[in-house]
């Protein structure tokens, strides 16, 4: 899936660096100064570049949590990287 509203950001091969292609930001509820909050994170997706050999997509899933574990905030983030190995 791809967000149509993201550029996309190559990054050179042999530099090592990321390319951050694509977020998609929900905001559930309000949060307020003083409130604690926490992230989790986890691997939605991996799979290798169809269009650019040596490169991989990655796709994370996070959500942004207040003290009473309600969900505040949930993105998806697509970051393009190197393959190595």
């Amino acid at each position: 899936r791809r967000c149509s509203r993201c550029s996309e950001v190559r990054p050179s091969p042999g530099d090592g660096a990321a390319g951050h292609l694509c977020d998609r930001w929900q905001l559930h509820g309000p949060f307020h100064p003083g409130d604690t909050l926490r992230c989790r994170h986890r691997t939605i997706s991996v799979r290798a570049s169809r269009s650019r050999p040596g490169l991989g997509l990655l796709t994370c899933g996070l959500q942004m949590l207040d003290q009473d574990d309600a969900v505040r905030i949930s993105a998806e983030v697509v970051m393009m990287y190197q393959v190595t190995g």
